[in-house]
């Protein structure tokens, strides 16, 4: 059997469920077989780590662990 067609309502259904996960979708990816991709754009990973953490907040070293 083979894939449905993809139409423009197909894509615009995975990224209006994206954003309303609450996601952001970042780029869309269109094969010449009809297959898509949505990456998305995570912002936890474009932020430096907070500048005011606390040895506590750190994890164990190895020689810490007895």
């Amino acid at each position: 059997m083979p894939a449905a067609k993809l139409t423009k309502a197909t894509i615009t259904n995975a990224l209006n469920a994206i954003v309303a996960a609450g996601l952001t979708p970042a780029n869309v990816n269109v094969e010449p077989d009809g297959s898509f991709r949505i990456e998305i754009h995570s912002v936890e990973v474009c932020l430096p780590a907070p500048s005011g953490a606390t040895e506590v907040d750190q994890p164990e070293k190895f020689e810490d662990l007895t």
